[in-house]
């Protein structure tokens, strides 16, 4: 799964198989992408608050810390 980012029509799209959970390893290069457009456009913030929230569930050794990483996710996604 990859973000792909076409500047020249300002389209994006996440590619791969549909219902596919991405790794950690590509929620990273997804955050660190999303995070350099919103540098550009602050459009793009929401989109940067998911990914984070979805990178800090994936990350969190804590089961209770876990679950409120992934109540972050959601709400972001909401």
């Amino acid at each position: 799964m990859s973000l792909v980012v076409n500047d020249s029509t300002r389209s994006r799209r996440f590619c791969g198989t549909a219902g596919a959970i991405a790794s950690i390893a590509e929620l990273h290069e997804m955050r660190s992408t999303v995070a350099d457009l919103v540098a550009r456009e602050p459009a793009y913030l929401p989109i940067f608050e998911r990914l984070d929230a979805m990178v800090g569930a994936h990350e969190a050794n804590d089961p209770i810390a876990r679950a409120r990483a992934l109540i972050a996710a959601q709400k972001a996604m909401a």
